[in-house]
């Protein structure tokens, strides 16, 4: 899954103005929807505020109505005012879509994002059914069909790794639910599948391990199991595949569930979006894609046609 555009790359183009009009509407949904970007929004707006208040004339360096810039009772005007002045002011709205722009882009660097190791665990608490368990006979109706993508040694190409991760945060988003249900059959199966599938090289000491020999204790002593699982399998092979094979495990389940709450998290879209970016050289998953937005987009939700769609949807992202 290559050529597709980074995050950096789409808010460059909507800073510059290279964005079509239905890209650009699309960004600024995303920034609509984001809980962490209206942060961003109101941070920025105390910042024009001051930015503002820096402004008014009067104040120390700002020259007052009718004066020139220039030499003050004070001394010279420092340079930044002068620059200000003789610069058009960019106007409130413009200049706050340029300092989101750029805090989006750096504060990523500043802001720790949501762990992978968190990915899973936190997807099957979202499912209003979860606690539940997985569904009757649930793990034997993989939408892939053979085992092609599963590390069975060798070096395996960029879509063998891909496929890998993808099955390999499906997978453990059951095992998050069957820890959640205490189903401990369920999660000594999926665990011990996990640790031969995607971490041989975990050993018995590794926490694959430890989940299989405590299956059926408290989801408090395994979920962190289920963290160190999720970190070292998404070091070895490609964090945005499993983090898109762990949301789409669980939409299948919520699907399945008929939870229709799953759908309406402002997470949806941004999973969508990601999965189109990432999917941008695979004509075929980006056919299945559109056709669960189409039926995501609908007045209500047609679950006999959802389901097997994003069943379709995920043995694209799935196979090789």
């Amino acid at each position: 899954m290559s050529g597709h555009e980074s995050d950096d790359e789409r808010l460059a183009a909507f800073l510059d103005g290279r964005m079509d009009t239905r890209r650009r509407e699309e960004m600024l949904a995303h920034l609509t929807g984001s809980e962490e970007d209206r942060a961003v929004l109101a941070a920025t707006a105390a910042i024009l505020r001051q930015l503002e208040e820096a402004d008014v004339p009067g104040r120390e360096g700002v020259p007052a109505a009718g004066e020139e810039p220039g030499d003050t009772a004070g001394g010279v005007v420092p340079l930044a005012a002068r620059r200000r002045r003789r610069a058009p002011f960019l106007g409130w709205v413009a200049l706050a879509a340029v300092l989101v722009g750029v805090a989006l882009i750096t504060g990523r660097a500043l802001r720790p994002r949501a762990s992978i190791a968190d990915e899973p665990v936190r997807l099957a608490a979202r499912l209003e059914h979860g606690a539940q368990g997985l569904p009757t006979g649930w793990t034997e109706r993989r939408p892939w069909g053979s085992a092609r993508g599963d590390d069975s040694g060798g070096t395996p190409s960029p879509g063998e790794r891909w496929a890998t991760a993808v099955r390999a945060g499906a997978m453990l988003v059951d095992l998050s639910v069957a820890v959640e249900a205490r189903d401990a059959a369920a999660t000594r199966v999926l665990a011990v599948q996990l640790a031969a599938r995607f971490d041989p090289q975990g050993g018995r000491g590794g926490a694959l391990r430890g989940i299989a020999d405590g299956a059926g204790e408290s989801p408090e002593r395994l979920r962190p199991l289920i963290g160190e699982a999720t970190e070292r399998i998404a070091r070895r092979l490609d964090p945005d595949a499993l983090r898109l094979g762990a949301w789409t495990e669980a939409a299948r389940l919520a699907a399945a569930r008929q939870d229709a709450g799953f759908f309406r998290d402002p997470a949806t879209p941004r999973m969508l979006d990601r999965a189109g970016r990432l999917s941008a050289g695979d004509p075929v998953a980006l056919a299945a894609l559109q056709q669960v937005r189409l039926l995501l987009a609908a007045d209500s939700l047609r679950w006999e046609a959802l389901a097997p769609a994003i069943d379709a949807l995920a043995r694209e992202l799935a196979t090789e």
